[in-house]
């Protein structure tokens, strides 16, 4: 079985690219891989035109493979001519893109359904968007092994992990560091490892998003016993099981959520039932129910 993956990263900090990545080292023994990233194809390193070039580039090339599988919805129309397609997807595109472009975003968000309805199989990491959009719910993973060999940091913050995009709220979060009494740090590009020693010293992580998928920042935070504070937004609701405290999308309830597991010893609790539940999480089992996905195409 031949499958070609496709996503503009592998590897690195995205989630995305860290997702392909694991996809590849779990099953590579099982399948036989075209990569089709960046590195592979090429691209303009000129900001609003990577992605479209990637795009355009991945479309001259020939796929030799039984099955593409897309890992986002802007590349979608890479397999207007393949018939065993899977397109996963590891948020809402939709509504993503129209809170980032708003009037704009609509016609964005249509244009690429054309292209998304065109796949066999569209999966999410998200239980929630699965409901919402009819989708094959197959959760993010964590490598288990690799982040109980990185030791903690000596440094103890207020963690921000993510993208410095409106929708992640890295700017509520800044505005939330001037209301609290510890030190806070955010982290944008810095190195998957770097990323995980800081959690496992960390007071705690903090994601006032606006919308998300099944962010992997949540797994590590929880694989690395470090409490999470997220936005009160269904789709986090929906993977919490009870290993996440909520706060409204205000200084306030942020700051106050913060001291309360600071202070109250809240800590404890969420750390205790993230480790019950993370190991189901492991790449290992993620990896299983994609190659159980694949087989279905040598059956047909």
């Amino acid at each position: 079985m031949k499958v070609a993956l496709i996503n503009s990263t592998f590897g690195g900090i995205s989630g995305s690219g860290r997702h392909v990545c694991n996809l590849y080292e779990y099953l590579k023994d099982k399948c036989e891989f075209q990569m089709l990233d960046v590195n592979s194809v090429g691209y303009l390193n000129i900001p609003k035109l990577k992605s479209l070039s990637f795009y355009y580039n991945v479309r001259r090339i020939k796929i030799d493979a039984d099955i593409i599988h897309v890992h986002n919805p802007k590349f979608s129309g890479v397999v207007k001519n393949h018939k065993n397609a899977i397109l996963t997807i590891h948020g809402d595109y939709i509504t993503e893109i129209i809170k980032e472009y708003g009037i704009l975003g609509s016609v964005i968000a249509r244009f690429l359904k054309k292209n998304v309805d065109l796949f066999d199989v569209i999966t999410t990491v998200n239980p929630y968007w699965a409901k919402i959009r009819g989708w094959k719910y197959i959760p993010n993973g964590i490598s288990l092994d690799k982040i109980q060999q990185i030791k903690p940091s000596e440094s103890k913050y207020v963690l921000f992990v993510g993208r410095k995009d409106k929708i992640k709220g890295y700017e509520l979060f800044q505005e939330i560091s001037k209301h609290i009494p510890y030190p806070s740090k955010m982290l944008f590009d810095n190195p998957w490892e770097d990323v995980i020693s800081f959690m496992k010293s960390a007071y705690c992580v903090v994601m006032p998003s606006e919308v998300e998928g099944f962010p992997t920042v949540i797994l590590e935070a929880w694989a690395s016993k470090c409490p999470v504070i997220a936005s009160k937004i269904p789709e986090l609701q929906a993977i919490s099981e009870g290993s996440i405290y909520f706060a409204e999308r205000n200084i306030k309830d942020f700051s106050n959520a913060i001291y309360k597991i600071i202070e109250d010893g809240e800590q404890t609790k969420l750390i205790e039932q993230a480790s019950k539940i993370v190991k189901k999480y492991d790449w290992s089992n993620i990896a299983q129910q994609y190659y159980e996905l694949y087989s279905t195409y040598e059956r047909a």
